[in-house]
């Protein structure tokens, strides 16, 4: 998916969030990725290499865990009923 206008279109989200005074948090999958002699070359068939072992799982579920905690435990406070207008 490279070079399909992720990173572009996330940037432009976030500023109509902020411009909506709407908190926003961006995570870039990248920063999940392991290092590439961790997933390449590892004697596993290349589709278990790609799409298994190439995520950091640990990081993942962490973050996952994050985001399951209820709002009231969470360390912000929830917008409801803003309507963002894209053109």
């Amino acid at each position: 998916m490279s070079g399909s206008g992720k990173t572009t279109l996330t940037a432009q989200l976030e500023d109509l969030c902020l411009l909506s005074n709407i908190p926003v948090t961006i995570i870039h999958m990248d920063d999940h990725i392991v290092p590439r002699k961790q997933r390449y070359d590892t004697d596993e068939a290349q589709w278990c290499e790609y799409y298994y072992l190439q995520w950091d799982r640990i990081r993942w579920s962490n973050l996952l865990q994050e985001l399951r905690k209820p709002v009231d435990q969470l360390n912000c406070t929830p917008i409801v009923g803003h309507e963002i207008k894209i053109q």
